[in-house]
């Protein structure tokens, strides 16, 4: 059961291109949700453009996925730079990252680096899920594959040997052991028990306290909405026609200002947090 007035927990997708992440996240879109729960379910993922400073920017999708625990606003850089920017910049602000790993291909250069950034910024690593297991074995059934051993396990200890070196495993992680998920990114099966595995794992976010904090990233005039103000909560909750102060504008004292609506991946939402 989702307690009132506690924050989603901001997961990070990590992985080498091409090894599965949006496909995760569309299979995760689609789960079923808490009974009685609304909002929009998306598919089409597109991608919004964040400014960071200093001339940079990155891509990013991001969506609201709700379990029958939690809410996760999941962060998925389809670009390596693109994660690298988020990761080292500190843009997405994640609570935890789940790493993704092709059972094909195994880790590649682009996940040690990942993984590598993530442990320098403090990010922890709630869980590892193998993909493409299915396609690893002939055999229809792909939890017989890797019972049988053979690829997905040799992919499987690489994938924790990677996790030792990168400081992702064992007593340095606040979490303890990171759990490794096989199955299909395609898969309901394999993504609910990944998903009920970060559910276990991840603890619930402390309830939001003290007056709503946000920081602006960017701002642009629209002609029909007025002034749109993109950034990141850090702490406390909005909705629309709350009133707020932004500080920064100039030197003056700040500027009052009503919100108008929240959106937040691209879709309208109630409140903000």
């Amino acid at each position: 059961m989702i307690q009132p007035g506690s924050r989603p927990v901001t997961l990070l997708l990590l992985g080498h291109v091409d090894h599965g992440k949006s496909t995760l996240l569309r299979t995760m879109l689609g789960l079923p949700r808490e009974s009685g729960s609304a909002g929009p379910d998306p598919r089409d993922l597109a991608e919004t453009e964040i400014p960071l400073g200093w001339g940079l920017a990155h891509r990013r999708v991001e969506r609201i996925v709700q379990t029958a625990r939690r809410e996760y606003r999941v962060i998925d850089c389809p670009g390596h730079q693109d994660a690298v920017k988020a990761i080292a910049t500190g843009a997405s602000r994640p609570d935890a990252a789940l790493l993704i790993v092709s059972a094909v291909d195994g880790p590649l250069a682009q996940t040690r680096e990942q993984l590598l950034l993530a442990g320098e910024a403090g990010i922890e690593l709630a869980a590892v899920f193998l993909s493409k297991v299915d396609a690893t074995s002939s055999a229809s059934d792909a939890t017989s594959s890797a019972s049988d051993g053979g690829v997905v396990d040799r992919v499987e200890k690489e994938v924790r040997d990677l996790l030792r070196d990168c400081g992702h495993d064992g007593d340095r992680g606040a979490l303890g052991s990171v759990p490794i998920v096989r199955g299909s990114a395609m898969s309901e099966s394999s993504v609910s028990t990944l998903v009920g595995a970060l559910d276990e794992r991840i603890a619930d976010p402390p309830p939001e306290e003290g007056p709503f904090l946000f920081r602006v990233d960017s701002v642009v005039a629209d002609p029909e909405r007025g002034l749109v103000a993109t950034g990141f909560v850090l702490r406390g909750v909005i909705g629309a026609g709350q009133a707020v102060e932004a500080i920064g504008f100039s030197r003056e004292a700040p500027q009052a200002f009503v919100v108008g609506r929240v959106e937040s991946g691209r879709h309208r939402q109630k409140r903000a947090r």
